[in-house]
């Protein structure tokens, strides 16, 4: 059966840094994949700051939906801006942060209907 997800009916994840809301997970049925929404306030905001974390086993695409920040991985930081897509392999320590004036809103895509078993985020 093909469903159609409204925001009314996103669940908002509790996350550090963030704001998130699980659109397609195994909440609403997946087997397979996760789509988030996220919105990163501007750095300074309190409660924005964020380490790195990784996914394990699970790579992860991010779509730049509006704002500007930078994808910081292994091999250091990349500017990112609307419209640009982020792909982080497995198990890469990464995260994004907020380097503009509004807030930074990307939509992630991952191959796992659970992915929060798969995050390890630091102690």
């Amino acid at each position: 059966m093909v469903s159609v997800f409204t925001p009314s009916g996103w669940a908002e994840l509790t996350l550090p840094g963030r704001r998130s809301w699980d659109i397609v997970s195994s909440r609403t049925g997946s087997r397979a994949v996760t789509m988030r929404y996220v919105e990163i306030p501007p750095e300074g905001t309190p409660g924005q700051s964020r380490t790195k974390h990784r996914h394990i086993d699970r790579e992860e695409v991010m779509w730049v939906l509006s704002g500007s920040g930078a994808v910081e991985g292994r091999d250091g930081e990349t500017p990112v801006s609307e419209g640009q897509v982020i792909y982080v392999p497995a198990d890469e320590p990464h995260r994004t942060r907020n380097t503009g004036q509004d807030t930074l809103r990307l939509l992630c895509f991952f191959p796992e209907a659970e992915i929060g078993r798969h995050t390890q985020e630091p102690a």
